[in-house]
């Protein structure tokens, strides 16, 4: 991809050293840290490890609507917000890592795992939003917690 695109691989600074023992690669390497990497005036990717290590979800602002691409960390499944990582594992992340999602504006959440008959993409009404902004927060006690 570097050789014919020019394109750099981008990863939060916490995944460096992994990345670098692993990747053994010559592509251009670049890292970020937890205020998230601005692709572009409308995009952005903020470090959200789930099950998977370096996990990114990303943030797009189009004509006034801001959608949340979560791919299969982030599930909205009967009305309860389901977030698939473990903040007492990510003790070396700072404090406040995710606490910028509670504040996000987000209108859609476009997850990767969608079955039929269920909706592809969520948009957000005041009771969901205000259940996401719920979800968030108790991960970020729980990180705090295990923290002391």
């Amino acid at each position: 991809m570097s050789r014919y695109f020019g394109a750099k691989l981008y990863h939060h600074h916490a995944d460096g050293p992994k990345l670098e023992e692993k990747v053994g690669t010559v592509c251009p390497i670049d890292e970020f840290g937890d205020e998230g990497l601005d692709m572009g005036t409308d995009f952005k990717a903020f470090y959200f490890p789930g099950h998977t290590p370096g996990h990114t979800i990303y943030h797009w602002e189009s004509r006034g609507r801001y959608y949340l691409f979560t791919s299969h960390v982030v599930h909205l499944v009967e009305a309860n917000w389901e977030l698939w990582f473990n903040p007492i594992k990510l003790r070396h992340l700072g404090p406040d890592q995710f606490k910028y999602l509670v504040d996000l504006p987000i209108t859609h959440a476009l997850p990767s795992v969608a079955k039929y008959g269920r909706e592809e993409y969520h948009q957000f009404n005041d009771y969901t939003r205000k259940t996401f902004a719920t979800a968030i927060r108790s991960i970020l006690r729980k990180a705090t917690a295990s923290r002391k």
